[in-house]
């Protein structure tokens, strides 16, 4: 349900397992559950349930991996705005031996690097991140992913080189499924940004419109009113709701 942006609903369902958990003492249900609370506050924005809940995770349960501790605070770090500090953690921990064997979490740091050059525009070794992020998307099996990692190739491009920003902004198209997919509305938003700059208005009406039916049924789908202002508010989400505003028909 989180992956589904069904935030109010999942929201439910981890509050109740919680409960249960700690009514029968069962410490590893515990931190799953966290964990899950941590990944749902995240993705709404709520930078402030986030950040309580990852400094409960870190007091409860110190055999927490301390390198997933570091990555999920470098994001909290992104999303108050601490750039530098967001930005040195995921780079310690992109050259950390210990992670280089999980796959999970590497490609957390990778997203989130290139998430971070999005909003502050520009890391220090954006090269080297899109390079190892090219190469992951490529290989990688999960079509989301694959999208995903595309995308956020093609935005390190688009104040650069506006060709190769189109080429891997169509290679994510490529890679979408039909099911809901939250940065879907994001993805048609730049393509519609792409035709209406080119002038190209009939190919501009019908991304823009794919973008638009997208991102209403992403708040339909995140349901609970705090998490919506949340999502609404969230550094991540800034420039493409102004790109959203800006785009006139």
């Amino acid at each position: 349900m989180i992956e589904e942006f069904k935030l109010g609903e999942a929201y439910k369902h981890i509050k109740e397992a919680k409960e249960l958990h700690i009514k029968t003492n069962n410490l590893d249900g515990l931190l799953e559950t966290d964990l899950l609370l941590l990944s749902l506050y995240l993705v709404a924005g709520d930078i402030k349930n986030a950040e309580l809940t990852l400094n409960e995770i870190n007091q409860k349960h110190p055999e927490t991996p301390p390198e997933l501790i570091e990555c999920y605070r470098a994001c909290i770090e992104m999303k108050k705005k601490n750039f530098a500090e967001s930005e040195s953690i995921l780079m310690k921990l992109l050259n950390n031996e210990n992670i280089k064997g999980n796959d999970d979490i590497y490609l957390k740091i990778l997203i989130s690097l290139l998430k971070l050059n999005y909003v502050t525009g520009g890391i220090e070794k954006l090269e080297m991140v899109r390079s190892i992020a090219e190469n992951y998307a490529e290989q990688v099996e999960n079509f989301n992913l694959k999208a995903l990692l595309f995308f956020l190739i093609s935005l390190s491009y688009e104040d650069k080189d506006k060709s190769l920003a189109v080429k891997y902004l169509n290679k994510s198209i490529e890679s979408l499924g039909y099911e809901f997919f939250e940065p879907k509305w994001k993805i048609y938003l730049m393509l519609a940004q792409n035709y209406k700059r080119r002038g190209i208005e009939s190919k501009f009406l019908q991304s823009f419109e794919t973008a638009l039916i997208n991102f209403q049924e992403l708040l339909q789908r995140i349901e609970t009113p705090e998490f919506v202002k949340s999502y609404l508010a969230d550094v991540e989400n800034e420039k493409f709701l102004k790109i959203l505003q800006n785009l006139k028909i």
